[in-house]
């Protein structure tokens, strides 16, 4: 069998932890599948927020130089966590993010072939913030079972076969128990996934490769 190679081109181990199973119109994996930053638009939206409190924020250097605490990038003498944090904890912040082009379509068809189980971390360990996440889902991935949603802060603890993420320290956790897909974010580029998309429409191809991989 040949050895599944990174995008770099080095090998990748195979995880001992995969458990594709043989279903009847083929392979069927596990995938655990992140919210924020991956299904939506995290970024772009809180940016938007940012500028509706009156603060400007680096974009150049976000993009650039990216780093998970985005907060870090708003331009104030104020102190920039408060101002996340009042943004975060806004629900109408969290109602009118929208999802990511191609996500909706892509989960679809993904959900009729594997198992999907979306794996988030609310802003607020609250139930009011974890039932605000089951509604975004609802809303926009009808097809999505309440029953398919985990929340959890340690995903790499989750029994999965394949993760689709966009969190540094998520990816590198996860690499030793499963596939890792990364969407491509600014604050991303130095963790070493086994595979990266910043277009979900690959996602598919991806998939079935790995798929071939596990034969």
């Amino acid at each position: 069998m040949a050895p599944l190679l990174r995008e770099n081109g080095e090998s990748a181990k195979l995880p001992d932890t995969v458990r594709v199973r043989a279903g009847p119109k083929g392979r069927i994996m596990r995938i655990l599948v992140d919210m924020d930053g991956t299904l939506n638009e995290f970024d772009s939206h809180f940016i938007l927020y940012v500028k509706k409190l009156g603060y400007d924020f680096d974009e150049y250097d976000f993009n650039h130089n990216g780093n998970w605490d985005i907060s870090q990038f708003i331009i104030t003498s104020d102190n920039q966590k408060k101002i996340m944090n009042t943004i975060c904890i806004d629900m109408s912040f969290w109602d009118t993010i929208p999802p990511i082009p191609g996500a909706i379509e892509v989960l679809r068809d993904i959900n009729k072939k594997h198992e999907i189980k979306i794996v988030t971390t609310p802003w607020k360990d609250d139930e009011k913030f974890r039932i605000n996440k089951i509604k975004w889902m609802k809303k926009y991935f009808s097809f999505i079972g309440r029953n398919q949603i985990i929340f959890s802060n340690k995903k790499w603890e989750v029994p999965g076969d394949v993760i689709i993420e966009d969190k540094p320290e998520t990816i590198v956790n996860s690499n030793e128990f499963m596939y890792t897909l990364c969407h491509d974010q600014p604050y991303n580029k130095n963790c070493n996934p086994d595979y990266r998309f910043s277009n979900w429409n690959v996602v598919p191809g991806i998939l079935q490769k790995i798929e071939r991989e596990v034969k």
